[in-house]
């Protein structure tokens, strides 16, 4: 099985380490200062994964309120905390 971190860029031969946002590519560090990805808005990689991971929690941390809503499991009180640390985790996402 081939490991997508040790891909090469086919132009520079270099690691594809950054994420280029504008064109949702995985590009090299020469593709991304000098190349055809100069001026877009990149990243690297590893933040992408990183928010990734954090938004998926979120979401799912969502998505068990409402169920848990929905089948009348918890209460207001619960409710309100939930709320608060809903807004930690937006925060620090956001951030």
């Amino acid at each position: 099985m081939h490991n997508p971190a040790e891909e090469l860029c086919p132009k520079h031969k270099r690691k594809l380490e950054i994420i280029c946002i504008d064109d949702r590519v995985r590009v090299c560090a020469n593709c991304a200062l000098f190349g055809e990805h100069k001026g877009h808005e990149v990243r690297q990689e590893d933040e992408v994964i990183d928010e990734i991971t954090r938004t998926g929690e979120l979401l799912m941390t969502m998505y068990q309120v409402v169920e848990d809503l929905g089948q009348n499991k918890i209460n207001q009180s619960q409710v309100e905390k939930l709320s608060k640390d809903f807004s930690v985790k937006h925060e620090k996402l956001c951030s």
